[in-house]
């Protein structure tokens, strides 16, 4: 060997560590370098915490391996020695021998490559993986060695999940854990259970959230019951929230991804709000810009500013702003419309012929005078009414078909009083106490008696509080008071019978009691009559809460902030037909924009559960959906 091998033997045993370092300082130990670098083999560092990385792609590292730090060391292909005032190449025959061009004047080697990246020796990773798993061990044994706690407080216990919120806390029965969690087994197999098994609460195999709460489990239902656990974190601290969620929590199920309300929620759907007809015949822009303003009805019209709230009751606002009475809304311009028109229930029709014998009638009808005529001639040029028609079932007209009928009645209302036309009545299925409530018999059969004899009834004077009367040829009803229970017993039976002559002279905005001019009738599986100012339903899983919104912008004309009235449209016109769903909603359709102006993030910023609710829109988990029959009494 050479002394330029020696000395390149000597330098990358020194950097090895071999002898301490200190071997490739001195000559001296030539021999023993000779021993551990033969001409062929490039280096050996068995304790080396590094490899060459040529070594490991290529099997074929370089003579000079990595530094101590474990850079690459090989970037040049020798370590020139100097001799006198000259550098000598070292590169071993085993890369090629000395180079032809030889070291530069400042004594670097002349041939460079680029560096590799070196890695760890398989001495080294060993080292490393054992103290790993010796600091694991350690850690498990002080975290679970001695009551599985690593301080004396049981808030830091790694065996309790951390404390339940207040009203769970109260409801548990006492056995702990196991109220809500499926236990493990107490053997050697726990470990692995409690890894691979899911005691969650909310198993598939058996909810424990059930068991107290009921949620409903329609197949549409977005939110399934048994993923309770993936939205409702428990274990969060007796005063935090079980309901509390995060955006995020909702968009890594909902496909359609945002950043923000303001930025990017999709729109809300044509015509939204207003998805449905109202039950109610009121036409917004008429009553604001024709009747507010006429000066016949300036003393009864709201004043400037309360438009809105003169018919809305804003103390009681929720989603829906309910609307007020009758009496303190409507009352002062339409109460004497109620008592205009008369229902009338029987007319007495032209007969051709008497179909009555007085005779027969002579005992009852004592008080009633009968003259002697030579020639009959009805008291009456009448057809039958349509109700009497449809309660006696015949044609009104044909005059042979009605007269039986008719007689028939008369006859059994000085006899029975009303119980024969209670009987018809019962027959077609209505409700004969509400619609014949208050009918007084004695002023039936006085009336029968003159109609029977071909006279004119003359009554007791018609009292200007309504209820039941009799005028020359009729029995008629005239409403009480909005709401009468008679009246609306008997347009209820109206809508009831596929009777196109009743609907058409009672379901009418004419008709008695004025009720259908502002009272809509809508058909879906039948005809009905909507009563109640009733809005639009709640949409699943949604809320909006109208009270904060008056509370910023005030009661009164800001209403139309966001409801803004449509004037192009004639509200009227969508109650000619009786399909619900085919109308033109007299307000503008309410956009993202008309929130948007308030609700960003430079002023009041909204999360999802802002507006979205779960488990059955507006309630989510009330009181309506908790068992109280089960072992927890306590409402929360």
């Amino acid at each position: 060997m050479s002394r330029c091998h020696e000395e390149v033997a000597i330098s990358s045993f020194a950097s090895s560590g071999g002898f301490f370092g200190y071997c490739g300082l001195a000559y001296n130990f030539s021999a023993c370098v000779r021993v551990m670098s033969a001409p062929e083999n490039s280096y050996n560092r068995p304790s080396y915490p590094h490899i060459c990385g040529r070594a490991k792609l290529w099997g074929k590292p370089c003579p000079l391996g990595p530094n101590v730090d474990g850079s690459c060391g090989g970037v040049q292909e020798c370590k020139p020695t100097r001799s006198g005032d000259r550098w000598k190449c070292c590169r071993p025959r085993s890369q090629g021998g000395a180079c032809a061009n030889g070291p530069l004047p400042d004594g670097t080697c002349a041939n460079t490559q680029p560096p590799c990246r070196p890695s760890a020796s398989v001495r080294i990773t060993r080292f490393r993986l054992v103290a790993a798993a010796a600091f694991l061990t350690v850690a498990l044994l002080f975290a679970f060695g001695s009551g599985g706690n690593i301080v004396s407080s049981d808030d830091f216990s790694f065996k309790n999940a951390g404390p339940l919120r207040t009203g769970h806390a109260e409801s548990m029965s006492g056995k702990g854990c196991v109220d809500c969690h499926e236990p493990h087994e107490k053997n050697a197999s726990m470990f692995l259970a409690a890894i691979t098994k899911n005691s969650a609460p909310d198993s598939a195999e058996n909810n424990k959230c059930l068991d107290c709460h009921v949620i409903g489990t329609s197949a549409g239902d977005p939110h399934k019951v048994e993923t309770c656990v993936s939205c409702h974190k428990e274990h969060a601290g007796l005063k935090s929230p079980v309901t509390s969620m995060t955006d995020a929590q909702c968009h890594s199920c909902h496909k359609v991804k945002f950043a923000s309300f303001s930025e990017g929620h999709p729109a809300f759907k044509k015509g939204y709000p207003y998805d449905l007809r109202t039950s109610l015949n009121f036409d917004h822009n008429r009553h604001l810009s024709i009747h507010f303003v006429d000066a016949r009805y300036k003393d009864k019209a709201p004043s400037e500013g309360e438009t809105c709230i003169s018919c809305h009751d804003t103390t009681k606002a929720e989603r829906n702003v309910p609307i007020k009475s009758f009496e303190a809304s409507c009352a002062a311009c339409h109460n004497d419309k109620i008592k205009s028109t008369a229902l009338t229930v029987f007319e007495l029709p032209e007969f051709e012929k008497n179909p009555f014998d007085f005779k027969d009638f002579e005992e009852v009808c004592r008080s009633v005078n009968v003259e002697a005529e030579d020639e009959f001639e009805s008291v009456s040029t009448e057809q039958p009414n349509p109700i009497s028609a449809m309660l006696f079932d015949f044609d009104p007209e044909e005059i042979g078909e009605y007269s039986g009928p008719i007689a028939e009645f008369l006859k059994q209302s000085i006899d029975n009083g009303p119980s024969f036309l209670g009987d018809k009545i019962k027959d077609l299925d209505g409700n004969s106490f509400d619609m014949l409530n208050g009918l007084s018999a004695e002023m039936l059969m006085q009336a029968a008696c003159s109609w029977v004899t071909n006279q004119e009834y003359e009554g007791p004077e018609i009292s200007e509080n309504g209820g039941w009367f009799a005028d020359e040829l009729s029995i008629k009803y005239r409403a009480r008071k909005h709401g009468d229970p008679v009246m609306k017993a008997w347009l209820d039976f109206a809508a009831d019978q596929e009777n196109d002559p009743v609907s058409e002279s009672l379901l009418v905005s004419d008709g008695p009691g004025g009720c259908i001019s502002c009272h809509g009738v809508s058909e879906t599986d039948a005809v009905r009559i909507g009563w109640k100012s009733v809005t639009r339903p709640a949409a699943p899983n949604f809320k909006y809460p109208h009270k904060p919104h008056l509370n910023v912008l005030g009661p009164g004309t800001q209403c139309q902030t966001c409801h803004v009235i449509d004037k192009s449209v004639d509200t009227r016109k969508n109650f000619e037909q009786l399909d619900p769903e085919v109308f033109k909603a007299g307000f503008k359709q309410i956009s993202i924009e008309t929130c948007s102006q308030c609700h960003n993030k430079q002023r009041v910023d909204v999360g999802c559960r802002g507006c979205h609710s779960f488990h059955g829109g507006e309630n989510s988990f009330a009181k309506s959906q908790f068992k109280h029959e089960t072992k927890v009494k306590k409402d929360y």
